[in-house]
């Protein structure tokens, strides 16, 4: 660092601390939780009353040519590849996703054994990465036969799939 000038990231973060400013950047979300019209669900000592159709959407209709429309919940589980959560994750929320009848996003690593093993409703998340319904080493090709395969071996339970265009990652140096 002797006789080298500051880079870009080191004089922002210099700036931000002598103006008080939050510099660091966390892991998951980088809303300020703490400004007044920030809001968030609790829990609640006395919930109310909830019509059960008033929490279900329905998703594809005739009209746009859908031939399986999905009555979805408006709370499901999101999108957690199989590589970051353990199997016994993903079937106790799949188990979860049965019990309360609402759907779970599969991630990035496909669907699993362990997905189906609790017969919940899917979201088939097909991406960029390594696992779905794709072939090839450096650039990834989709896969006819292989998308039908894990569709028969799912049973039904996939309902709806998400296709995930592309991925951004940003790479910090470390300061």
């Amino acid at each position: 660092m002797e006789g080298r000038p500051f880079n870009r990231l080191q004089r922002a973060r210099a700036y931000q601390r002598a103006k008080n400013v939050n510099d660091t950047l966390p892991f998951g979300t980088r809303r300020d939780l703490y400004d007044v019209h920030t809001e968030w669900i609790n829990h609640s000592m006395y919930p109310k009353e909830v019509d059960p159709a008033s929490a279900r959407h329905v998703i594809g209709t005739s009209t746009f040519g859908t031939t399986k429309p999905y009555s979805s919940s408006i709370l499901n589980i999101s999108a957690m590849s199989h590589g970051a959560i353990s199997a016994n994750a993903i079937m106790a929320l799949n188990h979860g996703a049965k019990l309360g009848n609402f759907s779970h996003n599969t991630g990035e690593g496909g669907v699993s054994k362990y997905h189906l093993d609790g017969g919940g409703d899917l979201v088939w998340n097909i991406g960029t990465g390594y696992f779905g319904c794709g072939s090839g080493t450096l650039q990834r090709h989709f896969e006819p036969t292989l998308f039908q395969e894990t569709l028969q071996e799912a049973c039904g339970q996939v309902k709806m799939i998400e296709i995930k265009l592309s991925q951004v990652r940003e790479f910090l140096s470390h300061l």
